[in-house]
């Protein structure tokens, strides 16, 4: 990999604070793949920070020297894992910035509800490294229930068939069942054991509750448009 002149593209997904903090100065980097950790931590010290490598979180763990910073290569579902770690470890959490190099919606919206604070698109050089070491990046509480509410949503949906998500969307937008029936081309008594079923799937009890999920289910639909598009 060449380092003369490396792309950097950051998705910024956490809200920034106006009041400074102290520099961090110390980079912690989970990476599996050997090669790639040491560039990001050469990158890491040519911008004038220490950098400390590990393959994987159990070497982080045990060796854990109170980074600011903890770069955490996105394997999938790791990022969930290692806050959960994280927390029944009782170490202080240093801030948590996901990198990947294809970060799709999905990913950043995953590694947001997880507990990141940032998402970078790898490769990356000094100006990311300096942006995020020379702002306080904290999660926004408001836009973390937003993607958790999304991400929990679209996984409690996926159990749903697509004329039970059918039904889904019409008694939640105020349809009654023999309106939603009209609508879907069925009897009356089909939309209420369809109902029933759907509500039975996802573990719901009310139509409230149903609405809600449909709105955080809209969430999810526009945080990735918004996700997608800060990728181009």
């Amino acid at each position: 990999m060449s380092r003369d002149d490396p792309k950097t593209a950051i998705t910024q997904i956490g809200a920034a604070s106006a009041q400074p903090e102290r520099t961090p100065t110390v980079f912690a980097i989970i990476d599996s793949d050997a090669t790639r950790g040491q560039f990001i931590a050469q990158t890491v010290m040519d911008a004038g920070y220490q950098a400390k490598i590990y393959d994987n979180s159990r070497a982080y763990f045990a060796a854990y020297a109170e980074p600011n910073v903890l770069f955490a290569h996105d394997e999938g579902s790791t990022m969930g894992v290692w806050v959960t770690e994280m927390v029944r470890s009782g170490l202080r959490a240093p801030r948590l910035v996901a990198y990947s190099e294809k970060p799709s919606a999905r990913k950043i919206l995953a590694a947001l509800a997880a507990g990141a604070c940032d998402y970078v698109k790898w490769p990356f050089g000094d100006e990311a490294v300096n942006a995020i070491a020379t702002r306080r990046v904290e999660p926004s509480n408001f836009l973390w229930h937003i993607a958790h509410g999304a991400v929990n949503a679209r996984e409690r949906v996926a159990k749903l068939s697509q004329v039970e998500r059918d039904v889904l969307r019409c008694l939640t937008t105020g349809s009654t069942n023999e309106e939603a029936a009209q609508q879907l081309g069925m009897e009356p008594e089909t939309v209420k054991s369809h109902r029933a079923r759907l509500m039975a799937k996802i573990d719901a009890h009310s139509i409230s509750e149903l609405t809600r999920l449909q709105i955080d289910l809209e969430n999810y639909d526009r945080l990735a448009e918004w996700g997608e598009t800060a990728e181009n």
